[in-house]
């Protein structure tokens, strides 16, 4: 009987590992022209699959452009406190945001107890700008995951028992004052790449967390920015090479050096994730991270979501139930939770005014069961990575030395060593892909 060589294939169409290797540097010309051709072919078919049975919800007024990004154009800003923050956070606090998000767009998961290629089952939803860049991913519900992410409660559950966290560091947490864990590595205020201290700390529990299922999860999550952003996905790869040629070292999580676990806190009374308005600001500006939210305890009846993500620039209101992944831009919009009730809100089609007769109550279950807890975990890469792999002195501040000793030598109004990020022809690079 033949040997069965086909790929496993993801609910997207695409492998967990990468069919095709780089080129070595020792190719020939025409060996090159052929495997980079096959490259363009796998990203036109990235393009095809990501296009087929996806529905699209565009953010009208919103352009990425307009989004916060350092003056460096490698990070997003740090979310300060002036009169529009306060006021955001003050509503958010009382439960008046329901009534700001009202005037939103959202844009409800049909049918979450179906997965993919079930009659009625949620395709994927693609969330773009008004000039039409694809800039949040939610995926559809593949079967496998609904397996995966079962036994991920309890794991997080140990997780949490055998590491340790600082009430400082807690407390100090723009997202929320829950259980969180930042594992991976590094080059924030150092002159080299490391493990967080975090994940030194508590690697022997990081270790017994990261079982098989966890990896064939992490692969998932690599697998659907390849899928829906490949030529970011392109770049990313690319920073990856140049790191491991320039230091030795490969990142733990597929395409992304960090990883966070977002889980609740007993021991602070902390009984669920429901992150507070925040940006991300240390993460790579052109970049997204992969959320995929869990429970610990029972899941909602019929995988009915409560909690659902804004993301406040673009005036989107967003459902994402266990199982599936979602993936934005997180440096550079704010985003935050809000629990929805049947009561409270209504969906049209288009956006149009609500109407008894154009109106669908959003299906969301408010039946409250005590032991149920929402989580999730989060798939990023700082922008220190970033800067390490394309600045010439590995960091900001080695780079600018250089710069000063060249210029010194030969004064030039061109940077030799520059130490800016490009993000605005970046985004002009189908990094968000745009419909061709």
């Amino acid at each position: 009987m033949p040997v069965n060589k086909r790929l496993r294939l993801l609910s997207g169409g695409i492998p967990y590992n990468d069919p095709i290797p780089a080129s070595p540097r020792t190719t020939s010309r025409k060996e090159h022209l052929k495997a980079k051709k096959k490259l363009k072919n796998k990203a036109n078919l990235s393009a095809k699959l990501s296009s087929q049975k996806s529905e699209t919800y565009g953010a009208m007024g919103f352009e990425a452009e307009d989004l916060r990004i350092a003056t460096t154009g490698w990070s997003g800003v740090r979310l300060g406190r002036d009169r529009d923050v306060t006021l955001l956070f003050r509503k958010w606090e009382s439960g008046e945001i329901l009534d700001v998000i009202a005037h939103m767009q959202f844009v409800p998961f049909r049918n979450p107890h179906l997965t993919e290629g079930s009659f009625g089952a949620q395709p994927h939803t693609h969330i773009r700008d008004a000039s039409a860049r694809l800039f949040g991913v939610r995926t559809s519900m593949p079967k496998f995951m609904v397996q995966r992410v079962k036994p991920l409660g309890p794991k997080a559950v140990e997780l949490v028992a055998s590491t340790s966290m600082s009430e400082q560091s807690r407390k100090g947490n723009n997202r929320g004052r829950h259980y969180f864990s930042v594992f991976g590595a590094d080059q924030n205020n150092k002159q080299a790449i490391v493990r967080t201290a975090y994940h030194r700390d508590n690697e022997a529990a990081f270790l017994r967390f990261w079982d098989a299922n966890m990896q064939a999860i992490s692969d998932h999550a690599s697998s659907v920015v390849k899928l829906h952003h490949p030529d970011l996905a392109a770049r990313i790869e690319h920073v990856n090479k140049r790191i491991e040629d320039r230091y030795g070292m490969k990142p733990e999580f597929g395409l992304f050096w960090n990883f966070c676990v977002n889980a609740p806190y007993p021991k602070a009374g902390v009984r669920e994730v429901v992150c507070l308005p925040h940006l991300d600001s240390k993460n790579a500006a052109i970049m997204l991270c992969v959320v995929l939210v869990y429970y610990v305890g029972p899941s909602p009846p019929g995988n009915k979501e409560k909690v659902w993500l804004v993301f406040w620039e673009a005036g989107i209101v967003i459902q994402v139930p266990i199982g599936v992944m979602l993936t934005y831009p997180s440096a550079l919009m704010v985003h935050f939770n809000v629990k929805i009730e049947d009561h409270h809100l209504v969906v049209t089609k288009n956006g149009e005014r609500p109407t008894p007769l154009n109106s669908t109550p959003l299906h969301v279950t408010t039946e409250e069961n005590p032991s149920s807890q929402r989580c999730s975990m989060v798939w990023f890469t700082q922008a220190s990575i970033f800067q390490a792999a394309e600045l010439a002195g590995g960091t900001v501040e080695a780079t600018m030395q250089m710069e000063e000793e060249a210029q010194s030598r030969a004064p030039r109004k061109e940077p030799y060593f520059p130490v800016t990020y490009d993000a605005a022809s970046a985004l002009a690079a189908n990094f968000f892909p745009v419909p061709s």
